[in-house]
């Protein structure tokens, strides 16, 4: 009886949660045999080279890909199309070119918010807008803005929808090192000070300093057809600094596991290649 409770209650406390998920495209499987739980709150990385099923993993997550196999779960409900109650940060900052800056934000408000009047979608858009530090820029179209404001923009307008669960796909990874940094430290100072129903991220990068940097825990998902190689929590307190990273054997630690996992997963790969010979090399 109390085992059934205290299962149930874990699973409750899962924002999401997925199950023998298999995903491929006609007779090329991507994705095999994972199973994956997201706390409520937890911030996780999934990490893994080019091409190795992270964008895929988390657009099945986003509902807008459905599995091969499996089942993928948001708070208790399966994931069957794209919702509200997941906002999505996608790599090329996907903001309207016809809209201005403060417009973007009040269309993605409206949607979420549909009773709010017009006065209410814009003073809430200006309050995002000016959380991300673009207040002096809602009037301004995306082509009027740098690389690193536009996604500040898309930042803003997922933060604006409220949901629960914010999904980010490499979201980042078309900066510059200045700008990047800031945003990284936008992101953690925002999901930091989210209210008490605590804000789930799922953030897909390719680079280790920066998963170890944000996250909670690191998925490292291996080479196509891809599953989990390996689960880490990152132990490091916070708040990190960059600084205090580059001096901390914990950080050398974390990074020199992942990189063994990814040289093992490079060797067991190549070894199949070799080894099944053929026209493989």
């Amino acid at each position: 009886m109390n085992e059934k409770l205290s299962c149930r209650t874990t699973r409750e406390r899962d924002a999401i949660r997925i199950e023998n998920l298999r995903f491929s495209y006609g007779e090329k499987t991507i994705l095999r045999d994972i199973n994956l739980r997201v706390r409520s709150g937890e911030f996780v990385s999934l990490l893994g080279a080019s091409g190795s099923g992270k964008t895929t993993l988390l657009r099945l997550i986003a509902g807008l890909e459905k599995p091969t196999a499996g089942h993928v779960f948001d708070h208790g409900n399966p994931v069957g199309k794209p919702s509200l109650q997941r906002s999505f940060v996608f790599q090329n900052y996907s903001l309207f070119p016809w809209f201005s800056l403060c417009e973007n934000i009040a269309l993605a408000i409206k949607k979420a918010h549909p009773k709010l009047s017009r006065a209410e979608r814009r003073s809430l858009s200006e309050t995002y807008l000016e959380q991300v530090g673009l207040a002096d820029a809602s009037k301004k179209y995306p082509f009027e803005l740098s690389g690193g404001m536009q996604q500040r923009g898309a930042i803003a307008r997922a933060l604006a929808i409220g949901a629960p669960v914010l999904l980010m796909d490499e979201p980042f990874g078309a900066l510059d090192p200045v700008n990047r940094s800031r945003l990284q430290d936008l992101l953690l100072s925002v999901w930091r000070n989210a209210s008490e129903d605590a804000k789930t991220v799922i953030f897909v990068t390719h680079d280790i300093d920066e998963a170890i940097l944000l996250s909670d825990r690191i998925v490292v998902l291996g080479s196509s057809p891809a599953g989990i190689i390996d689960e880490i929590r990152v132990d490091i307190p916070r708040p990190r600094s960059r600084r205090a990273l580059e001096n901390s054997g914990d950080f050398s630690r974390l990074r020199e596991r992942i990189q063994k996992r990814f040289r093992d997963e490079i060797n067991r790969a190549l070894g199949g290649i070799v080894n099944g010979g053929g026209d493989g090399i």
